[in-house]
């Protein structure tokens, strides 16, 4: 049985903006490409989803995990577009491409970025 493909009620909201603006404003798009370069996952041409917008993708995906892939690659588009104006196009592919693209980039840059950006924000007490 198909089922229906979940997606954000009316589109996205304020809320997706903000959040989505954070994400990039902690872990800036200057920082995404030197870490993809370091890991040899650079785009190296223009595709329909360059791989910053996608390791912007990925972190969403932890935001939207209900969400059908789609819908929260359209909602970090949008989010994105709010942030760097039309450098951003708008990415039409399907979900096998997106899973092709995600193997592309491999989990190095992403193992990366959170060991450098993820830090404890509160006491860090130890259990014996």
């Amino acid at each position: 049985m198909a089922r229906t493909k979940a997606q954000l009620p009316g589109g996205a909201r304020l809320a997706d903006h903000l959040a989505l603006g954070y994400l990039a404003m902690n872990c800036p798009v200057d920082r995404v490409r030197t870490v993809l370069a370091a890991n040899t996952a650079g785009s190296q041409r223009h595709r329909g989803l360059p791989h910053e917008v996608l390791v912007y993708f990925v972190m969403a995906m932890n935001l939207y995990a209900t969400i059908a892939y789609e819908e929260v690659l359209r909602c970090v588009v949008e989010g994105l577009r709010q942030l760097w104006g039309e450098e951003v196009k708008d990415v039409v592919v399907t979900k096998a491409a997106i899973t092709a693209a995600r193997q592309r980039v491999g989990v190095g840059p992403l193992k990366q970025l959170y060991a450098e950006q993820v830090k404890p924000i509160g006491p860090v007490s130890v259990f014996t």
